[in-house]
């Protein structure tokens, strides 16, 4: 669901998301979120999986995923694909140096 539903969701042209999503980024924001480690920021993700992707889910199994929960994960979707262009290109370029 979360590695490709909700992201299909946003039902845009790729190259056009990520240009619209690169050009929302802040030099501070850049130079943030290339701090830490490689584990600091898949632990990140996993709060954020316990928060926002499985916090306000039922214990029916499946959950049951309406248009609101989908709208409400819609930032922070954005948020960790601005991230992760991010710290892949500064794991490219500080290995490929």
């Amino acid at each position: 669901m979360w590695n490709t539903g909700l992201v299909q969701h946003i039902n845009r042209n790729p190259a056009a998301l990520a240009a619209e999503l690169e050009s929302r980024i802040t030099p501070q924001e850049k130079a943030e979120w290339q701090k830490g480690s490689i584990e600091d920021w898949v632990m990140e993700g996993h709060r954020l999986a316990q928060t926002v992707a499985y916090g306000d889910l039922s214990n029916e199994n499946p959950p049951p995923v309406n248009p609101a929960y989908e709208r409400q994960a819609d930032p922070a979707i954005d948020l960790q694909l601005e991230k992760a262009g991010v710290r892949l290109a500064y794991l490219l370029n500080t290995d490929l140096k």
